[in-house]
């Protein structure tokens, strides 16, 4: 939910944004049914505790390749430690939040890395970014799935610091 965060404050709170990072980004939410049967199934119907079954493939269906040993394990113990509530809380404002309507206002450099075996955001969704965000620079990492970062790091941190270095302003 990374991506849409910082697309959201780039919309309301543009002069306190030079650039904007959004790995595996969305276009929009509601109009993916399989999205919305999701959260509308799984996580509105959530009880108190979030089962270990629903974050281990949750967190599994992010990556399409190797990970370094152990750290599927750590991000599923991370993603339990947040309670239920907020699963809920967090997954029905995706469903709320129409902001594809208002990244035409993004007038700020934005970096689009997307990996092409991404179970979660579509390619159509990379596709209408870019045509709606008039600086977006798409990076695609082949093979790759939503975690893009947990997959290929090294990559991502080199993609990140060049992006970076763009956005300097010289002295």
């Amino acid at each position: 939910m990374g991506a849409v965060n910082a697309l959201r404050m780039a919309i309301d709170h543009a002069a306190a944004v030079r650039g904007v990072v959004a790995a595996g980004g969305f276009a929009s939410f509601s109009d993916k049914p399989g999205l919305v049967d999701f959260i509308q199934g799984q996580i509105l119907t959530l009880g108190e505790q979030v089962p270990r079954e629903l974050a281990e493939s949750f967190q599994r269906d992010t990556v399409a390749g190797p990970l370094a040993p152990g750290l599927l394990q750590t991000m599923v113990d991370e993603c339990l430690r947040t309670p239920a509530a907020t699963w809920r809380g967090a997954f029905a404002a995706l469903l709320e939040d129409d902001f594809s309507t208002e990244l035409h206002r993004i007038e700020v450099p934005v970096l689009l890395p997307w990996g092409d075996a991404d179970a979660f955001s579509p390619e159509s969704d990379q596709q209408r970014l870019q045509r709606q965000l008039p600086r977006a620079t798409r990076v695609v990492y082949a093979g790759v799935g939503h975690a893009l970062h947990w997959e290929q790091p090294r990559r991502f941190a080199d993609d990140l610091i060049a992006f970076e270095q763009m956005l300097k302003v010289p002295c």
